[in-house]
């Protein structure tokens, strides 16, 4: 919070000082006023000011940012996976929430005594959690941010992102991510 002193002074009064009207025998006329306003000054609380609220274009290309950053910290921990293992995650013949395939994957190798690090990095935090899906059958994977409301600004920044199976058109798209050539079609 910023604190604003703000003073009103007569005329009068400051002719008064100027001539000799103070009672501080040490200090000169303005140098008593000046004292005298500091003092004496009421305060006054100002909030400080909130940013502009985004545009909708502005905040689709804000928060496009934030989910890329995300996803591009969960693929690089499934390479990571598949580094440290040998294999991607498994999921089967279905899509599941990135997360708990991760989370599962933590829970196996702990009780197979391994010691795999499976914190996702800074920066996986996406704007609408859970919507980054994940399916993999070992040999290839796919893994896609769905129905995040910025599909349009990946579209035009980052095409070949844009997940083929998930379009409306050549416009239009709900799902963008990073895939191995095996899972393109999935």
């Amino acid at each position: 919070m910023m604190v604003i002193r703000t003073t009103f002074i007569s005329v009068a009064f400051l002719g008064a000082a100027a001539c000799g009207g103070g009672t501080n025998e040490t200090a000169s006329a303005p140098e008593t006023l000046a004292a005298s306003i500091v003092e004496n000054a009421p305060e006054i609380t100002a909030e400080p000011e909130q940013p502009a609220p985004l545009s909708a274009e502005a905040q689709a290309i804000a928060n496009a940012e934030i989910n890329m950053t995300a996803l591009a910290a969960y693929r690089d921990h499934v390479e990571q996976l598949k580094s440290d293992t040998g294999t991607y995650p498994v999921t089967k013949k279905s899509f599941r929430s990135a997360l708990g395939v991760f989370e599962d994957v933590a829970k196996e190798s702990a009780n197979d005594g391994e010691e795999l690090n499976l914190d996702l990095p800074e920066g996986a935090e996406m704007t609408k959690p859970g919507r980054i899906v994940y399916r993999s059958d070992g040999e290839d994977y796919k893994l896609i941010a769905q129905r995040t409301g910025d599909c349009s600004v990946v579209r035009d920044q980052q095409p070949e992102l844009i997940d083929p199976k998930r379009t409306y058109g050549p416009g239009d798209c709900i799902a963008y991510g990073y895939w191995t050539g095996g899972a393109e079609n999935w």
